[in-house]
């Protein structure tokens, strides 16, 4: 009884384990499969202002955490030793707009001094460099795109309608 109660166990043990460990999928080429409205992903430029363009993936230099100045206060601010940065965005047209990042930095988007609140986060496609995507409900006019907690001192942005 003791033998069979103790196989068991190992074969629960061993069930569980196994679960945990499942294979990430293989990939040939990273971000060469992107749908349609995140393609614009594979051509980033170096961002020289703080100026976001819809529609236009950018690298983007942050600070350290304790030297950005953000419009609203973050709802999640960076830990010292992270990396952050405010940047605007002009929104030409109502509708949901996602913001994809190539890390897991925290992102809030602040229009009229108050934090927009999103609709949905995910991560990006699978063999991509996306890490996150976050979608926004945001109105025509000018935005602050606020990121913090960043562990590097670049990330990759890319603001695009919701198709």
């Amino acid at each position: 009884m003791k033998r069979m109660l103790a196989g068991l166990l190992l074969g629960s043990l061993s069930t569980v384990g196994g679960a945990q460990d499942a294979p990430k999928p293989a990939c040939a080429a990273v971000d060469a499969g992107l749908p349609d409205d995140l393609v614009v992903w594979k051509d980033r430029a170096s961002l020289a202002g703080s100026r976001l363009a819809v529609g236009r993936a950018m690298t983007v230099r942050l600070r350290p955490i304790a030297a950005v100045q953000y419009a609203a206060p973050p709802e999640r601010p960076g830990a010292a030793g992270t990396y952050g940065a405010t940047l605007t965005l002009d929104v030409a047209r109502a509708g949901t707009y996602r913001v994809a990042l190539s890390d897991r930095a925290w992102v809030d988007l602040v229009a009229t001094g108050r934090t927009i609140a999103s609709t949905a986060h995910g991560h990006g496609p699978a063999c991509s460099s996306i890490r996150k995507i976050v979608s926004f409900p945001l109105r025509p006019g000018r935005h602050t795109l606020q990121l913090g907690g960043n562990a590097k001192d670049r990330i990759a942005v890319l603001v695009t309608p919701a198709q």
